[in-house]
This record gives structure tokens, C-alpha cells and sequence, in this order.
């Protein structure tokens, strides 16, 4: 289990088809990072998945406006 979740805003914006989900534009990057900062994987989502990914777990720090000028 990733030690927390860091939302990052993407730079650019793929479109992907989840199953069930139809298509959509991967805008957030959901990065899993280990107890030690280490990065383990990440992935592309689209803004109703990333609320989703926010809402059930407590873990999740939502960096997508940290980084905006």
C-alpha cells in the first residue's frame, strides 16, 4: 500500500477510454508515492476519477494548483 497519493496537474492531455467510463481527457496525473518519497508508479485520470481517488481515500494531496503561475 502506497504510504499517500499526489495529484498532479498533467502537461499535456491524452484522451483515454476506462471500462464503463467512455472516453475522457487525462488532465491528472495520480502519483503513489513509498514511505520514503520514492515514487512506486502513476497514473493518468480524468477529473471525475482524480474526485473519485479524493473522496475515498485520505491519503491524497491535491498538488494540480501548487505548481500553476
Amino acid at each position: 500500500m502506497a504510504a499517500e497519493i499526489q495529484l498532479l496537474a498533467s502537461g499535456y492531455a491524452p484522451t483515454r477510454t476506462a471500462p464503463f467510463a467512455g472516453p475522457a481527457r487525462a488532465t491528472t496525473i495520480a502519483r503513489y508515492i513509498d514511505e520514503s518519497g520514492a515514487p512506486l508508479r502513476q497514473r493518468e485520470l480524468c477529473d471525475r476519477h482524480a474526485a473519485w481517488l479524493r473522496a475515498n481515500r485520505r491519503n491524497i494531496y491535491d498538488l494540480r494548483s501548487a505548481y500553476q503561475r
